[in-house]
């Protein structure tokens, strides 16, 4: 076996592909894990990618939610430094 191009990859480049494309980490799991679910380790792998996936939501929340409480502040600050 080439490490270098897995047959579960087929004839595409996922390395490659993700570099040139500078797909962050936990994304280029996502997207190597259903892409090669069906050739390699089946529906463990899909389980894999989606606990990549659950992580990145539970982070975009986080994140939303964050600016939303800065945002809240930042406006009730202004609120008040205007009174």
């Amino acid at each position: 076996m080439d490490i270098n191009a897995p047959r579960h990859y087929g004839d595409t480049k996922m390395m490659e592909l993700l570099i040139e494309k500078q797909i962050p980490w936990a994304e280029g799991n996502i997207i190597k894990y259903v892409y090669r679910w069906r050739a390699k380790d089946g529906l463990k792998d899909l389980y894999k990618a989606k606990h990549y996936l659950d992580v990145l939501i539970a982070r975009a929340e986080l994140d939303v939610s964050t600016t939303n409480t800065a945002t809240q502040l930042q406006s009730s600050l202004l609120k008040t430094s205007q009174s």
